[in-house]
This record gives structure tokens, sequence and C-alpha cells, in this order.
């Protein structure tokens, strides 16, 4: 136990650049120890946009999650995927589960699993303006200036559409709308110069030009907000029978139609949920979970880091569900995918994806947990325990 906690240490001190040569030596003899060392060592030498976030992830509940994991180490049942968590870095489920990250693993590579190739998402989406045209946007490259009825102007790159307002025109404000289909994400600066993240299957509605004594938009899907500081005018985010009321901060709204619960994540600043029954303040790692169907509210403490992994090219699951994790791969790589075979409702996972990987490849990982397997039927994509 106390080897594990030394190279803990290492590793954080690792990342931070800490290390003296000496400390350095040992930590790159215990990465070769085993591959799941070397590619956890890896990961922290990455220089991608997600390493920050993951290496707060990292450092959230050390103690918790060493007790689960020696807990479940003299679990006698457990299977390969789980496994491969006690072997990694015990300091974290999340990074433990580092093959589900990088998806680099020996062996055969069954991208034939399925009739062809599934690609992931890409950035694309379709704005209504408020005559009601729709034009797609994303994907292209330039820029492509459109202009709405209330003097509103409009720049859509490849990855994200501002709205620029003049307010000195006068006009009155219409309603414009931002579509992100199955497969799609994408973001946009709203007039006030407040930023919106969209994953896949959602939709903002919002005026293009904000009135001078509020801000008010409605979401379906999901959404990760910074909201621009402004005393005098409230951001409010209407959804599923939930009203979150912000003036400058961040968080993420996950409010799909086919999901149980809304859930809102603070990341910083402070947010005031209201339904028609409850009214709740949240701080910084925070989470509500609103279940529509009886306006109650629960409050979790979280990492919030790993609630807006997505906007960061990865998808983070914590103790998920089969069921969950599949509808989430669904969306972002428009394929269906049935996950109601008995059996699998008691199985769970924690890991990471990056979007960018294949659904073949994502698939291949999880089957080789031993626990469950993808097979394609009449067009869909069909989950069994093994």
């Amino acid at each position: 136990m106390e080897k594990h906690i030394d190279i803990d240490r290492l590793l954080v001190d690792y990342r931070d650049g800490n290390l003296s040569r000496e400390a350095r030596e040992e930590l790159r003899a215990w990465a070769k120890l085993s591959p799941a060392n070397r590619q956890l060592l890896e990961l922290l030498d990455d220089a991608s946009g997600t390493r920050e976030e993951l290496a707060e992830i990292y450092e959230h509940d050390k103690e918790g999650a060493w007790k689960k994991i020696q807990a479940a180490a003299h679990a006698r049942d457990r299977r390969r995927f789980r496994r491969f968590a006690t072997r990694g870095i015990a300091a974290a489920v999340l990074l433990a589960a580092i093959g589900l990250l990088l998806l680099t693993r020996d062996g055969e590579n069954r991208e034939g699993l399925f009739s062809g190739v599934i690609a992931p998402g890409s950035s694309r989406a379709y704005l209504r303006l408020s005559d009601g045209s729709e034009i797609g946007i994303g994907g292209a490259e330039g820029v492509m200036r459109l202009s709405e009825r209330d003097c509103t102007r409009i720049e859509a790159r490849e990855e994200v559409i501002v709205f620029d307002a003049d307010e000195s025109r006068g006009c009155t404000p219409v309603q414009s709308e931002i579509i992100v289909p199955q497969g799609g994400e994408f973001s946009l600066v709203l007039s006030d110069g407040s930023r919106v993240w969209l994953n896949s299957g959602s939709s903002i509605r919002f005026p293009s030009r904000f009135s001078r004594d509020a801000r008010e938009v409605s979401l379906s899907g999901e959404a990760y907000f910074e909201v621009s500081p402004d005393a005098g005018r409230p951001f409010a985010v209407e959804v599923r029978g939930e009203r979150v009321t912000v003036l400058g901060t961040s968080f993420n709204i996950s409010a799909y139609d086919d999901d149980e619960k809304v859930i809102t994540t603070l990341v910083t600043g402070s947010i005031l949920l209201e339904t028609g029954k409850e009214r709740l303040r949240l701080l910084p790692g925070q989470q509500a979970r609103l279940a529509p169907s009886t306006g109650k509210i629960s409050l979790h403490e979280v990492d919030a880091t790993a609630y807006i992994a997505w906007t960061r090219g990865a998808f983070v699951f914590f103790d998920e569900s089969v069921a969950g994790i599949c509808r989430i791969l669904s969306r972002w790589y428009r394929v269906e995918i049935d996950a109601t075979a008995p059996g699998l409702e008691a199985l769970r996972y924690s890991g990471i994806i990056k979007r960018e990987e294949t659904f073949n490849k994502v698939a291949e990982f999880l089957d080789d947990t031993d626990e469950i397997i993808f097979v394609e039927r009449a067009g869909k994509v069909i989950v069994l325990p093994k």
C-alpha cells in the first residue's frame, strides 16, 4: 500500500514539474513494470487539451478511490475491466481505467465487428433564423457572415458562431435557434459575450440581442455555459421544468428527454435552481439532480471537471450503467443501440472515452471486459451480457 502512495505522490510532482532527477528515474522504472503504468505516464506527458482536466480528476477523492479499489481487489468475481483498474495507478478509479481513454491495446483489431466503420461526430449545426429559414453551419473553412432582422451581425466559423448586437440601433430583438443534430457539437458566443457549448442532439433558443434587464435562453439536451458577468441582467436558462439563474458563472446542464433526470453541475460561481416546488442554490462542485416527474431535487458533491470533459474531447463515466453509456454513445455516433437485455442492469463502469475514436474501437474495448458484447442485427447495435 505504501508503495502505491509513494508513486501517487511522484505522479503529482511529475505533472507539476517538481521531480528531482532521482525521483524521475524511480518513476521511469515504475512505468516499465506494466503497460498500464506506461500508459498513465504517457497521459501525463500528453500536451492535448484534456490533460489539465484529467489531472484535476486524478486528484479528486484519492482516499475514497483507494478504499473502493482495495475492496474490489478482494472480490473473487472481478472481470478484466475491473482487474485492469487495480493494476493501473490506484489513486483514482477513473485514471486506473486508462486503457479506455487511450484505446491502444495489444491484440486483434476488430474494426470489422460491424458492417462498416462508424465514425465519431463532428462540429456541425443548423442556425434557425427568426424568419424560419435554416442554414447549415460548421465543418467548412472560412467565415460565413449573416444578419438578423434586429440588426444583429452573425459570423459562423468552423466550430463557433458569434452574435454581435448593435445596441445603438434600437431594433426590436428577435428569436434565433441553434440546433445540433445527433453526431454533432458546436459552440456559440451570445450577444452579451457569454459562451455556450452544445452537445449532440441539443438545441438552444435565445434572443439574438438581449434586453436591458434580463438574459433568458431555453435549452433542450446538454450544454456547458460560461456566462459573462452582468450584475444588472441575470442570466436564466429554462429547461424541462427547471429554471437556472446566474449572474456570471460556469455550469453544465444535461437535460435530454430520454434521460430520467435533469443534471445541473456548477463549476464556478453560484446558481439558483427553481422548480414549481423547490428552490436551491448551488456552490462550486455541487450537482443538482431533478426528477421532472416529481419536481424533487437531490444535491450531490461531485468532481465538476468530469461533467464538462465532453467540451474538451472526452467522455467521462463514474460508476455509470451500460444503458447510460450507450445513450451517450448513441447520440455521438448516430447509431441505434439496444441495451435493454436482462442482466445488463447490474453492470456499471468507470473510465474515459476519447470522442475522436470510432465506435468500432469503443465497442471492441467494452467487449474486452468479458462482461458484455456488441452485435449488429438489422442495422441496429445490440448489447448482450456474456
